[in-house]
């Protein structure tokens, strides 16, 4: 027999009846399934997020180098000052301490490929906690502005470094920052403010980003 003979031969009832169980059983089906995928999308989130506090763990541990590179040009920085406002005996020899940190660069780079992918994969929609959210993102962005001012920095170091070239071989060679001929590189370092409080306050905020996970 037909199915479209069954159908008619149906009595209303339970042909209602079938109905209603292929539609409930559809539901049940389609709620499953939702719920399936809803839990596969946070479960997928919540890995996405772990390795984006990884990373800023990681990133973190690389801070503590840099806060350490700026604050001793810092010392360095105030050691210059006092040499001119209030000289103490031995200030060269305090100078030329930090001396390894005003002739060298220091290039800056920072892991974010763990939150590109959180970005992009679309796990992002996921996370309904605002706030957690924006304290990712401005956690990232601020390395991004340290790299940025770091770039910026280490550019304008290596243009007052090359003054070295212009000066006569054989002074250049004895080449010591607190010789009055070198007054160029040594004001550089005397009277630029530095990175300090901007690594140092960079470092204690992701700190409590990562501290304040929930």
């Amino acid at each position: 027999m037909k199915i479209s003979e069954q159908i008619r031969k149906m009595k209303p009832g339970n042909y209602l009846r079938e109905l209603s169980i292929v539609i409930i059983g559809v539901a049940i089906t389609l709620f499953a399934s939702d719920r399936i995928s809803s839990y596969n999308e946070q479960r997928d989130m919540h890995q996405q997020l772990d390795l984006v506090y990884e990373e800023l763990s990681s990133n973190l541990v690389q801070l503590d180098e840099v806060v350490d590179y700026y604050n001793n040009l810092a010392v360095q920085r105030k050691h210059m000052l006092a040499k001119y406002r209030d000289p103490y005996p031995g200030v060269n020899d305090s100078i030329m301490k930090y001396d390894s940190y005003t002739s060298s660069t220091f290039p800056y780079t920072y892991k974010k490929s763990a939150y590109e992918m959180f970005i992009n994969s679309g796990a992002m929609k996921q996370l309904t906690d605002r706030k957690q959210l924006m304290d990712i993102t401005q956690s990232y962005s601020g390395l991004e502005n340290l790299k940025d001012k770091i770039e910026s920095y280490m550019q304008s170091k290596k243009e007052v470094m090359h003054e070295l070239y212009k000066i006569r071989t054989e002074d250049a060679i004895k080449y010591e920052l607190t010789d009055p001929q070198f007054y160029i590189i040594y004001n550089f370092h005397m009277l630029n403010s530095g990175l300090e409080e901007t690594t140092s306050d960079l470092k204690k905020e992701i700190e409590r980003v990562i501290s304040e996970r929930p």
